[in-house]
């Protein structure tokens, strides 16, 4: 049996520490709430260098509990070799604070490898039988092809794995994902006004630090005084 990949770091890696990642964009683009949290959530990060755990579901669980698994099945199923990367987290070379942690990616070609383990049967018989990713997904990936591709990278096969039905032989389900240059660069724009936004979030947080004390000292000698 294949063992997990040995590169995988935690999530208090420094290289990914206050990044926007390929796995947590979609967070800053459904919703202007969840874009003004996820911005908060960064800057702190990048002031204290510091992250905290996120709430990890049980579909994440699962998910990297058979990744290790999928990896070893579709290796005898496709008769190639899937290879992990080493490190696990790469950071885009031109777009300060992004990166992306593929799955890996075929050994004999330039085609990432992203791999879902889906709790619900229907998520996969989706992708078995019309093909259909999610629309979050396609994002990730998107992302990670925008990091990946100054490497090459210029597609990612989607695989859903559902060992359950391993005996009927439609435990695997695989989907070419291959997205437009003006895609990726669309994605990339708003990388980088997002990254725009936590700056300019950082920048306020420390003016008005300044702001406060100075509050806080003024108010203090005019206490002094009044007594």
């Amino acid at each position: 049996m294949r063992a997990d990949n040995p590169y995988h770091e935690p999530e208090n890696n420094p290289a990914r520490i206050g990044c926007i990642t390929a796995s947590d964009l979609l967070d800053a683009l459904k919703t202007a709430k969840g874009r003004k949290t996820y911005v908060y959530k960064k800057a702190t990060e990048r002031i204290t260098n510091e992250t905290k755990q996120g709430f990890i579901s049980a579909a994440m669980v699962r998910g990297q509990e058979l990744e290790a698994e999928a990896k070893h099945e579709l290796e005898i199923l496709s008769k190639r070799q899937v290879k992990d990367f080493k490190p696990a987290f790469i950071k885009h070379e031109l777009i300060e604070g992004f990166g992306a942690s593929p799955d890996g990616c075929w050994a004999d070609e330039n085609t990432l490898i992203e791999i879902k383990c889906p709790e619900n049967p229907a998520y996969h018989l989706d992708t078995v039988n019309e093909k259909i990713i999610k629309p979050e997904y396609q994002t990730q990936m998107l992302a990670q092809l925008s990091v990946m591709r100054s490497r090459g990278f210029d597609r990612c096969d989607f695989i859903s794995y559902y060992p359950a039905l391993h005996e009927d032989g439609s435990h695997f389900a695989v989907v070419s994902f291959v997205p437009s240059l003006e895609e990726i660069m669309e994605l990339e724009e708003k990388v980088m006004v997002l990254n725009d936004e936590i700056d300019a979030a950082i920048e306020i947080v420390r003016t008005q630090k300044k702001a406060t004390v100075e509050y806080l000292r003024r108010t203090n000698g005019k206490t002094k005084e009044s007594k």
